[in-house]
């Protein structure tokens, strides 16, 4: 929700491409409501393939960055992979995972957050994703993540990836052969 910001500050260096996500952003839900983590990972892997990208960095934000590292693993012919960015990357079993995911993971929280996303939480996690740094957080940021988060569907679609079984893939992690800026 806040790749605005960042994606601004790398234009005038780099093509950017922003995909959006199932359950993340305009797109809305998935019907199948499959949210593993590898299904997002070879999507993505397929879309670079389709719009002709052979050769990329790839950068992602805590589920993004999930997605990134499991698709260096998983996809390595598909993609020359110059390099991995990976914010707050969740995925590995001893990270704690940030407050709202944590909390989502309750059914009775989780019930709640499928029905209602208050702004301050969506500006509060928005802030806890960027730490000190927190002032590239404004106003118009954290409106445009509360309008994503309560698109219809996304809300449910947060609750049903938080609570998809992901496999523990981090002993395959010293197989990723890509540069790669781990950033927690």
């Amino acid at each position: 929700y806040g790749v605005e910001a960042v994606a601004q500050r790398l234009w005038g260096s780099f093509d950017v491409i922003r995909p959006d996500l199932p359950g993340f952003g305009v797109t809305g839900p998935r019907p199948d409501r499959d949210y593993r983590v590898a299904t997002y990972a070879a999507a993505l892997a397929r879309f670079l393939d389709t719009i002709g990208v052979e050769r990329c960095a790839v950068a992602g934000n805590s589920v993004g960055g999930n997605i990134a590292w499991n698709l260096a693993l998983d996809h390595p012919e598909r993609l020359d992979l110059t390099g991995l960015v990976l914010i707050n990357a969740t995925g590995y079993p001893d990270k704690e995972l940030p407050a709202a995911m944590a909390l989502a993971r309750n059914p009775i929280v989780g019930q709640l957050l499928r029905r209602f996303m208050p702004r301050r939480s969506v500006e509060r996690s928005l802030r806890q994703a960027v730490g000190p740094n927190s002032a590239i957080v404004d106003a118009a940021m954290v409106d445009r993540a509360h309008r994503l988060w309560n698109r219809p569907g996304n809300r449910s679609a947060f609750v049903d990836f938080l609570t998809t079984d992901q496999p523990d893939r981090s002993a395959e992690i010293p197989d990723i052969s890509v540069p790669t800026l781990a950033l927690c």
